[in-house]
């Protein structure tokens, strides 16, 4: 079923570099067991600043074929906007607010209305194997958490 949706995604990509503005990677698999958040790196390669949107879409798959985007609460990429200056680096984090059942693709869109950028990132995200619990997704960026004193 992975392969599949990796499939599905990989196939089904608009432009990843856009005349103006490359987004790296060109994938973003969020894996099982792994605090279920990433990020994607977008370089501003023109000669003017962009001003940005960013959002979290949700991929349905129609039976005719046509792919439909809509808005999702499971995924957020965070900045929502940003302005990009003529040969800067931003970094977009990407996270899971609720894990699937089973893989699913999604996209995080970033468009320019001024500049007529738009770029769709796939995003595949597993299922968690288990309850990812306070502690250990603490752990998982290095902190600890201790239970106050009385």
């Amino acid at each position: 079923m992975r392969a599949f949706l990796l499939a599905i995604a990989v196939l089904s990509i608009t432009p990843i570099a856009h005349a103006e503005v490359e987004a790296l990677p060109r994938t973003l698999d969020l894996a099982s067991g792994t605090l279920p958040d990433g990020s994607l790196t977008l370089a501003n390669h023109g000669m003017t600043t962009l001003d940005l949107e960013i959002s979290a879409q949700d991929v349905d798959l129609r039976p005719s074929g046509a792919r439909m985007l809509s808005p999702t609460d499971d995924v957020v990429a965070l900045p929502a906007t940003m302005r990009l200056a003529p040969g800067e680096t931003r970094t977009i984090t990407v996270g899971v607010v609720s894990a699937p059942l089973a893989a699913t693709s999604y996209r995080v869109v970033v468009s320019g209305a001024a500049s007529a950028t738009y770029l769709e990132i796939p995003v595949l995200v597993q299922p968690r194997r288990g309850p990812l619990s306070l502690a250990s997704a603490a752990a998982q960026r290095g902190l600890s958490i201790a239970a106050p004193r009385r």
